[in-house]
This record gives C-alpha cells, sequence and structure tokens, in this order.
C-alpha cells in the first residue's frame, strides 16, 4: 500500500498547475514552483476547518470511488490539524497508474488531488470538482523532463484528451473517476484538456490563454 506523506520535501524543480478560474497562486515551496487554483495564501489559512467526517454526499453520488471502499488507504492516518480546505487523508482514495498514484482526498466543501510522485498537491470546491475542472499538472525541471497531467472527472466519462501546442491530441483513458498522462522529454505547453459526458456534450477545462508552460523563475514572487 502506498502512504501519502504530508511535507516530503521536494528534490526536483516542479511547476504545478491547478486552475478552476481565472486567478492562480504562485509560490515556491521545498525548492518547488507551484501554480494553484486561489487567490491571496493569507486569505485562505485565515479561515481554517478542522478535518471532514465523512464523505460529502455530492461527492457520493458524483464518483464511484467515493461510493466504495475499495481504493480507500486504509494505511492513512486523519488529519488532525485544521487546514483551509478541511481535508482528511483518511478518506483519501488511491488510484494506482502507470507512474505510481494519485490521490483523491475530500474536504469540507472541497475536494483535493495529489501524486506521490512530484508531490503536486491541489483543492478546489466541490461543484467545481463534479463539473470535472480539478486536474494538476507538473513540469519537470530541464534536467529529468516530462510532463505530467492528471486530474478527476464524474461518473460516465471513459477518456480525456490532452492537446499539447505542437498539434498533437493524446487521448488519456480514465479509471476510477481519474486520468493520468505523463509525457516523457521537454514536451511542448499543455494547451487543452477535454473529455465528453455520457449525453455526449463536450466539457473544456479551463487553461490560461497560451496554454501551461514553465513560468520564468525571475517572473516568480520570492516573498
Amino acid at each position: 500500500m502506498m502512504k501519502m506523506r504530508a511535507g516530503k520535501k521536494v528534490s526536483r524543480r516542479v511547476v504545478a498547475l491547478a486552475l478552476a478560474g481565472a486567478c492562480a497562486l504562485v509560490s515556491i515551496v521545498g525548492g518547488a514552483i507551484a501554480i494553484a487554483s486561489g487567490g491571496d495564501e493569507e486569505a485562505r489559512t485565515a479561515h481554517l476547518r478542522g478535518a471532514v467526517a465523512s464523505v460529502d454526499a455530492r461527492l457520493r453520488e458524483a464518483f464511484l470511488i467515493f461510493r466504495s471502499d475499495r481504493l480507500k488507504v486504509a494505511d492513512t492516518a486523519r488529519t488532525n490539524d485544521q487546514n483551509p480546505f478541511g481535508q482528511n487523508t483518511a478518506l483519501s482514495r488511491a488510484v494506482p497508474v502507470a507512474r505510481g498514484a494519485v490521490y483523491v482526498i475530500p474536504g469540507d466543501d472541497a475536494v483535493c488531488l495529489g501524486d506521490n510522485i512530484n508531490w503536486g498537491h491541489t483543492c478546489v470546491d466541490t461543484e467545481t470538482a463534479i463539473g470535472g475542472d480539478l486536474f494538476l499538472i507538473t513540469l519537470g525541471d530541464p534536467k529529468t523532463p516530462s510532463t505530467s497531467v492528471s486530474g478527476l472527472v464524474p461518473d460516465g466519462v471513459s477518456k480525456v484528451s490532452v492537446a499539447l501546442q505542437d498539434g498533437r491530441v493524446i487521448t488519456v483513458p480514465v479509471r476510477d473517476n481519474v486520468y493520468d498522462l505523463m509525457v516523457p522529454g521537454e514536451a511542448p505547453p499543455v494547451a487543452g484538456i477535454s473529455w465528453t459526458d455520457e449525453a455526449g456534450r463536450r466539457h473544456a477545462v479551463p487553461l490560461p490563454e497560451g496554454g501551461v508552460r514553465r513560468p520564468s523563475i525571475a517572473a516568480v514572487p520570492r516573498g
């Protein structure tokens, strides 16, 4: 069983992106660049919440992984500290993927997504997650180049299309509500993520204009 460890030091430079809207939060922690949905960090941490005791009924309705304990991480301790999203790691699900696992962690009107490779971690509100807009993109540094794209989609979605700026479109299968793609080498920016639901409606995940690319280090605020 793979364990989810919080606060592990990141040895490789990683750009992690998770956008639910137009705004993004940029910070540098443990040698990693993190770009995530949200606004002012001080405002978010000013409203800490205790870890939830159970999975939100809306999540159980929208995602098969929360209607079963099959993928529940049984050896993970409950989150005891208050946190901005009220997530409880004892309720997390670990979805096996080729590069390890993608973790889905329920919170207080929130859902978080993380992996145990680049230690990326992001959270959005429950309705945003149900809408299929919870995703994580990590960009490895030039010495160990790769791009990984993972995300959570509701029941009924069987595949996701990931478009790159060079014109390639990669089809990624969905298993247990999760998709995960690793593109080795210096991949071009991710231009788009889209999927189609059971009713045939196409949904495009909102990405920043120009796609997801490595930011200039000089442009990243360090305070």
